[in-house]
């Protein structure tokens, strides 16, 4: 595989990939506490995020640090019930603590993923043109999930008369069971 619109279309693939349901799963607890006025909010923390998981792919493809894949499919349904919990309990006034928080949880989900993608480019051969591809299209994807699930909110709220803060805490017990769930399958202990 090679060219910027292969690995654009793999990092889009990547997130929107309902096998791969820890993604989607991290970025409703991330966002699910926003509105669409929070739109810059939203895309700071989204980008975080991808920040995240692109010093995953420069981690592993640099060799500093090798973590057990074990260890990284544990953790990562961890991330997801600890976003959950915190927004969960302290809404949308995370302050500055939420994007630190973030980055490091991008991290962790983006080794999931990193030292495959890091193996096809020993060489070094378009590994920046591939990471760059790749992470934009995480980056994209991640967006349009956001998009569809505030708007999925917004019109559940409006014309099916559900209360905004109901709809919240449904979801946020959907994705905590969810990574419950995750988290069992993948106990390491």
């Amino acid at each position: 595989m090679n060219g910027f619109e292969a690995y654009f279309k793999l990092g889009w693939g990547h997130i929107l990939d309902l096998h791969a349901l820890d993604h989607l799963l991290f970025i409703t607890a991330l966002i699910i506490v926003y509105d669409h006025k929070d739109w810059k909010r939203i895309l700071l923390l989204l980008t975080a995020f991808t920040l995240g998981h692109a010093v995953a792919l420069i981690i592993a493809f640099t060799e500093v640090i090798k973590v057990s894949s074990d260890w990284v499919e544990f953790m990562i349904p961890l991330t997801i019930m600890v976003t959950a919990l915190y927004h969960m309990f302290s809404g949308n006034k995370g302050g500055r603590f939420i994007y630190i928080m973030t980055v490091i949880f991008g991290l962790i989900h983006g080794m999931a993923y990193a030292q495959g993608f890091a193996s096809l480019f020993r060489n070094g051969e378009g590994y920046v043109k591939a990471a760059l591809g790749f992470n934009i299209g995480v980056e994209i994807g991640q967006l349009v999930f956001a998009v569809v699930l505030l708007i999925g909110m917004e019109l559940l709220s409006r014309f099916k008369g559900l209360d905004r803060n109901k709809l919240r805490y449904f979801l946020f017990g959907v994705v905590i069971t969810l990574s419950l769930q995750l988290l069992i399958q993948n106990w390491i202990f």
